[in-house]
């Protein structure tokens, strides 16, 4: 039938997926096998969200910002609505000075509109109300999520934009630094101060943050960095803002030390697809010869 579960620890299920279309572009690109643990057919009925269609359902002002996806609500749930990849790819293209431009026009939602699939899958989640009475769940921290000590060299950087764009090519595309960090999992490891991650709002969340600015990143890695990409879709920054929409400068680089830039010696090329890098961040990596896009 199409539909799918997610799971933390096996025995609960956090949502719910519905496969609307084929998208090939974008299950390439999901940062977990998600072509082979989704359903192999299509949901053959008819989604619509309190009886109207996804698109009617969904915020005009959302629609004039569509990117990657976009939400609507019913009630206590939520249902995320995941562009198709294929068809509406160019979204991505576009960095962030562009898309705030045509945010003032009905460009961008003419653009999913003309889309023939425009929705490739669709997350459904439930936001129970909390009640004082309700027993506590909580389990205690396994400890899996504590970062071990390093008796090795290890990279250092002044700008923490710059340490998470490494770690995003290391950790979530070359499957290189260990363990592959996964908010959900993380946020229900905490014992007493375990948390939804989809209840933190548009802001870093705290003790992810703290933990990808003190994860060891061995040096002897360095070398495997030969390309850096600026990406309001890269998938650390959806581990830090599970909301986050790419929207704003949460993640920009206005500045950027060329000894951070140096302990890559074989950084060729910086794609900036987001527009996050600022003028001087920019001169500083053409300076050491790293070809900026």
């Amino acid at each position: 039938m199409g539909i799918f579960a997610f799971t933390v620890d096996g025995e609960d299920t956090t949502e719910l997926g519905v496969r609307l279309a084929e998208d090939p572009v974008g299950e390439a690109a999901m940062y977990f096998d998600f072509a082979s643990r989704r359903p192999s057919q299509l949901f053959p009925g008819s989604l619509t969200v309190e009886g109207r269609s996804p698109q009617s359902s969904i915020p005009q002002a959302d629609l004039r910002t569509a990117y990657i996806s976009l939400d609507t609500h019913a009630g206590e749930w939520t249902a995320t609505f995941f562009l198709n990849a294929t068809e509406c790819g160019d979204l991505r293209t576009l960095n962030l000075v562009q898309r705030k431009a045509k945010a003032a026009t009905d460009e961008l939602t003419d653009y999913v509109r003309a889309a023939a699939h425009r929705f490739a899958w669709v997350s459904i989640t439930y936001n129970a109300p909390r009640s004082d009475n309700r027993p506590s769940l909580e389990r205690a921290p396994t400890g899996r999520w504590k970062h071990p000590v390093s008796d090795e060299p290890l990279l250092e950087f002044l700008s923490l934009p710059f340490r998470l764009a490494v770690i995003q090519e290391l950790m979530y595309e070359q499957d290189l630094l260990k363990p592959r960090f996964d908010v959900y999992d993380f946020a229900a490891d905490q014992g007493d101060q375990s948390f939804n991650p989809e209840d933190t709002g548009l802001e870093c969340i705290p003790s992810v943050l703290e933990w990808f600015r003190t994860l060891p990143i061995p040096a002897r890695l360095a070398e495997r960095v030969e390309e850096i990409v600026f990406d309001g879709g890269n998938e650390i920054y959806l581990q830090l803002i599970p909301q986050w929409d790419g929207e704003d400068g949460a993640f920009h680089m206005e500045s950027l030390s060329e000894s951070d830039i140096v302990a890559l010696p074989q950084l060729k090329k910086v794609q900036d697809l987001g527009g996050f890098l600022g003028l001087q961040a920019r001169t500083a990596l053409i300076r050491c010869g790293v070809e900026v896009i």
